[in-house]
């Protein structure tokens, strides 16, 4: 017998039937969302995959949700979460097995169970604070030190957001008339960009972290869903390590994100950020204006028992001027007194000092004169033996010069075998000068030659 075979239909219907008989209820089904769109009709489609613990891909099947159970199942699913039912997603489906036989195998969403996503978010907000403890950036950017006073914000905020107005209005129109240096770096604040615009807003502060004391993160109000960011490691990392104070104003006033609880003060509202801010400046004026009051204090009161003393002495004053007068008068008498005195010693002492000179300058000019006829006496005895040292060293060096100029006269020369050559009546010294033809006159130490230049040679340096 041939072995049974089937067209492709009827094996497909099999497939259904036994899926149908196999598989016949409804299943909770724990999976990722992935490619998520939305047809024209309304209709959703999806995939729903699976994932190993090294992020490889080990499951995966299409899904749909359709149109007339997506929109309301979207809608209670973003009131209990607020979440968008998107790709990405950790979700927990209620699904059926469907097989057709041209689409092939789905699974059909009919429920979503919102608290499982819910539950999902704390999980994650748990995991990421138990890391930053582990890392030590919990309680970091709570041991920067704040500046006093508190004059130059960095805000990272949107420039739409509700509460960034708010914020400003509070801040710029303060009762106290405080006035505050602000610089905005706009970051986007809710969705999936929020991590990375608020990381690259932080970056970019730090490269002028010398020109503010402090940085405000603030946004409006919204659901817990779209303040998970504010949850996630990156970001909360990233504010524990500024070296600047990180001021939060997210906005919510039930829930702490774990930014806030890095941040080295949270507050539940921007106009929260904006009231201390202003409010430190005003305690800091007040303070000053209370100093200043105590000073001007201190000031009048020195200065009345400045005045009460000087009116004291402005009596004093001629009575001591009188007595320093006097005093002075009697000092200067007594130092006249006592230079005249001591002139006269002087004068005295000089007048014995020169009768004594007067007394002893002829025997010390005859002493020394006598001296000088010694010293005169031994050099005439020495001059003619010097004169005859001098004389002698002359003539043997009038000697050595006489023999060098016999050695160097031209005759003895001629007679060690040189001659001189003569052009015209000129001595030739180079053969340069001399040309065929030319009459020479050769002189030798006994008489004389005449030639005639036959060929020159000229040696070349």
């Amino acid at each position: 017998m041939p072995e049974p075979n089937y067209s492709l239909s009827e094996l497909n219907r099999n497939i259904r039937s036994c899926l149908e008989h196999g598989l016949p209820g409804q299943y909770w089904v724990r999976a990722e969302t992935s490619e998520v769109r939305i047809n024209p009709s309304g209709h959703c489609y999806l995939e729903l995959i699976e994932k190993g613990p090294d992020n490889n891909l080990v499951a995966r099947i299409k899904a749909t949700i359709w149109a007339y159970e997506y929109h309301s199942m979207n809608a209670e699913f973003f009131k209990t979460t607020g979440l968008r039912f998107d790709s990405g997603m950790s979700v927990m489906v209620l699904v059926k097995v469907t097989f057709h036989e041209l689409f092939g195998m789905s699974l059909n969403i009919k429920d979503i169970d919102p608290s499982y996503n819910l539950g999902e978010m704390a999980r994650l907000r748990q995991a990421c604070i138990d890391r930053l403890k582990r890392e030590g950036l919990m309680d970091l950017n709570k041991h920067q030190a704040l500046p006093v006073p508190l004059r130059r914000i960095a805000i990272i905020s949107s420039p739409t957001a509700a509460g960034y107005q708010d914020f400003m209005q509070h801040l710029c129109f303060n009762p106290y008339g405080v006035k505050v240096y602000m610089a905005l770096y706009m970051a986007t604040m809710q969705g999936k960009e929020t991590t990375p615009s608020v990381v690259s807003a932080l970056d970019r502060i730090a490269k002028h972290e010398t020109s503010f004391d402090a940085i405000v993160i603030i946004r409006g109000g919204g659901a817990v869903a779209e303040l998970q960011a504010f949850d996630d490691y990156t970001l909360a990392a990233a504010v524990a390590r500024t070296r600047l104070p990180v001021f939060t104003g997210i906005g919510h006033d039930r829930d702490v994100s774990v930014t806030d609880m890095v941040a080295f003060k949270s507050f539940k509202t921007p106009t929260a950020v904006a009231d201390y801010i202003v409010e430190s400046l005003a305690g800091l004026l007040g303070e000053m204006e209370t100093q200043w009051n105590r000073l001007l204090n201190a000031t009048h009161l020195l200065l009345a028992a400045r005045e009460e003393r000087l009116q004291r002495m402005q009596y004093r004053i001629p009575l001591a001027a009188r007595r320093l007068i006097e005093k002075e008068k009697r000092q200067q008498q007594n130092n006249i007194h006592r230079l005249n005195m001591g002139t006269q010693e002087a004068l005295n002492r000089k007048k014995h000092l020169l009768n004594v000179v007067a007394i002893q300058l002829p025997q010390a000019a005859h002493r020394s004169l006598d001296k000088r006829h010694e010293r005169l006496r031994s050099s005439i005895e020495r001059l003619p033996l010097l004169t005859e040292r001098i004389m002698k060293g002359k003539q043997e060096k009038l000697a050595m010069q006489e023999q060098a100029v016999k050695l160097l006269n031209p005759k003895r020369i001629m007679q060690r075998g040189f001659s001189v050559v003569r052009a015209d009546g000129h001595a030739v010294t180079q053969a340069e000068n001399l040309h065929p033809g030319m009459q020479l006159t050769i002189s030798f130490a006994s008489g004389m030659a005449s030639s005639s230049v036959i060929e020159v040679y000229s040696e070349k340096k």
